[in-house]
């Protein structure tokens, strides 16, 4: 199959998009499908030291850059499209006054979900947040959640780390309390100690996107053992943002989430000799550290309830969601209330 041709249905001319549940390009009019073919150029991991990230130049794009009125994210659509809605934010896309260049991925995690699936998966989200105003459901229904490839790293390592801290032994004291009868209490005696680790790190997953709000992204849990090599297939019938962050700033991130792995391994170890740990002090050197360019599926779609903008997101991997949603005052006074009236009977039937 021609890349030039990768788009258009041979059969009847019409729009072949991603179809998740085939994993293929699929005609919208006659639903013929084609196998997205590997490349055979394989997954690439490429060194911390390696910086020129391959990229493509906008007079060489086939797709267009656009921006966001309201919160400025850069989103990269089909060449046709000239305004849309920013699923962030809500507010609407133009055209960028300047075509950014765009770092090639080096790998996709396609969709899974279906578009049609959505609505069925918020229904049910909604039906469980008993605190949202009833009125909420209707606007969501009315609402529109849009598909959009985020931008990931990943980080490998391998981790060489010497720690120090203080181990615990307890023992168990008796006394005489101040009336005279026997007493015991558990005591612990803090030794120091010290030891080495020896830790693989793969995958390390930390977003390259500073527009999506990090709360709602850190509850989404993607698989990266499902990673494809690049094909711009995956993303035909769906949008992809525009990578935003610094590598140096992600690698940072990723060296604190090791850091936090280590440590606890580091206390976990002292346990095994112990019976407590505190103190614990760790100093890592890492070696074979490379990093990977890769896009995650969403759904994404923003609404706005008496004033307050609120997004929803919902992983296109594994149909997860992880969303804003007001209160009710109403609802949460008559918690409230409930909670007063139980305890209320309870301090009644313990004192009768």
């Amino acid at each position: 199959m021609e890349k030039e041709n990768s788009y258009k249905c041979q059969m009847c001319g019409g729009n072949m998009v991603f179809d998740p549940v085939t994993q293929t390009l699929k005609c919208e009019n006659c639903g013929t499908e084609i196998q997205i073919q590997d490349d055979g150029s394989g997954m690439v991991e490429h060194s911390l030291d390696y910086r020129a990230q391959n990229t493509v130049k906008a007079s060489e794009k086939t797709s267009r850059t656009m921006k966001c009125n309201g919160c400025g994210a850069m989103i990269e659509v089909e060449a046709n499209c000239t305004s849309l809605e920013c699923p962030y934010c809500g507010s609407q896309y133009v055209l960028a006054d300047k075509q950014a260049d765009v770092a090639l991925p080096d790998g996709v995690v396609p969709f899974v979900v279906e578009k049609k699936e959505v609505g069925n998966i918020l229904h049910k989200w909604l039906e469980k947040r008993w605190l949202a105003p009833s009125s909420l459901k209707n606007l969501f229904q009315s609402g529109k959640m849009d598909g959009i490839y985020l931008p990931y790293f990943t980080f490998d390592a391998k981790a060489t780390a010497t720690y120090t801290g203080e181990g615990g032994r307890e023992r168990v004291e008796h006394y005489k309390d101040s009336e005279g009868h026997d007493q015991t209490r558990t005591h612990t005696d803090w030794y120091p100690t010290s030891g080495i680790l020896h830790m693989n790190f793969d995958d390390i997953l930390v977003t390259a996107s500073d527009k999506m709000p990090k709360k709602l992204l850190s509850a989404l849990t993607f698989d990266t053992k499902h990673v494809k090599p690049y094909e711009t297939e995956y993303l035909s019938g769906f949008r992809s943002e525009v990578l935003t962050r610094d590598l140096s700033d992600a690698h940072k991130e990723a060296s604190d989430i090791m850091q936090s792995r280590l440590q606890n391994e580091a206390h976990n170890d002292i346990c095994t000799r112990y019976d407590a740990a505190r103190n614990v002090v760790v100093h890592p050197t890492y070696s074979d550290e490379t990093y990977r360019h890769i896009l995650m599926p969403i759904y994404c779609g923003s609404y706005i309830f008496k004033g307050k903008t609120y997004t929803v997101c919902l992983n296109g991997q594994t149909g997860s969601i992880s969303g804003e949603y007001p209160k009710s005052p109403l609802k949460i006074l008559f918690l409230i209330l409930l909670a007063i009236i139980l305890f209320a009977l309870l301090y009644m039937f313990i004192n009768n």
